[in-house]
């Protein structure tokens, strides 16, 4: 049955496999009036997980210890085998999610082990960066946002369901958790600056988790004082109780009126 999906152009990307069964990979080309299936490398032990971008289809291998990486070129319509990304030279174990970059160069992947998400090149199949620190539960489910510039990394059975990391330098910049829910394998997408998380909660129900404005730009607010300030005047309580106006002498008639007091506004200091 179909387990994972990925579009590239007119081409769908089919992973099918059973719990208990073989599985494999089809490809159908949306073109045709009746697009035919056509298989894509040998058997897997179960359902594969896929990613498409640009000219490069990855098949990752699940359910496995050393779990490989297929790396196909589809530039030329006929997937042709670029590589394999070793899962036992990475210390790949159970492999649960991919995501490319939009020309299809780079790869993110999320495993039970190593236990941070992993950054390769398709055109090398080296490793060439990492994101978290792999001790804080199991990584899951992975996505690319805002042109790929933000890493989008979902855990299972840690203290943080989702972090956003900047994909450049691998800095976290977000991170936040359900505490009644577990978020699940290939669970996560972004949409604009937001970013969808698909949970499962304690009493087996689903569950949509939004996020808002997690990819928005960064922003500083600077406040700035005035040089100087006038403080208003202090006015001198009555015997009532109440505030007594100030008084100033007008001309020679000795007649008082009331004094105008200074009204300037309190300075606001810097944030």
């Amino acid at each position: 049955m179909p387990s994972t999906l990925a579009l590239l152009g007119e081409r769908l990307w089919v992973g099918h496999g059973c719990d208990n069964g073989p599985g494999g990979v089809l490809g159908l080309d949306l073109s045709a009036a009746t697009p035919a299936p056509v298989a894509v490398g040998g058997e897997h032990l179960r359902a594969p997980v896929l990613a498409a971008a640009g000219d490069t289809l990855v098949v990752g291998r699940t359910s496995l210890h050393h779990a490989d990486m297929l790396v196909y070129d589809v530039g030329g319509g006929t997937p042709e085998l670029r590589g394999t990304i070793d899962g036992e030279e990475w210390r790949m174990d159970y492999l649960r999610d991919l995501a490319l970059t939009s020309d299809g160069t780079t790869l993110f992947s999320t495993a039970d082990t190593p236990g941070h998400f992993t950054r390769y090149d398709t055109r090398t199949l080296a490793a060439t960066g990492t994101y978290g620190d792999g001790w804080d539960g199991y990584p899951s489910a992975v996505a690319l946002g805002s042109g790929g510039a933000y890493v989008a990394a979902g855990r299972q059975w840690g203290s943080t369901d989702l972090t956003l990391y900047d994909a450049a330098t691998g800095a976290a910049m977000f991170a936040a958790d359900q505490p009644d829910a577990e978020l699940l394998a290939d669970g996560v997408a972004f949409s604009g600056t937001d970013v969808f998380a698909l949970l499962r909660s304690s009493a087996n129900r689903l569950l949509l988790w939004r996020v808002t404005g997690v990819a928005l730009p960064a922003s500083n607010l600077t406040v700035t004082a005035p040089a100087r300030a006038r403080m208003p005047a202090r006015r001198s309580p009555s015997r009532g109780g109440s505030p007594a106006p100030t008084a100033r002498r007008s001309g020679s008639s000795g007649s008082r009126s009331p004094g105008a007091c200074s009204t300037g506004r309190k300075s606001r200091s810097p944030a």
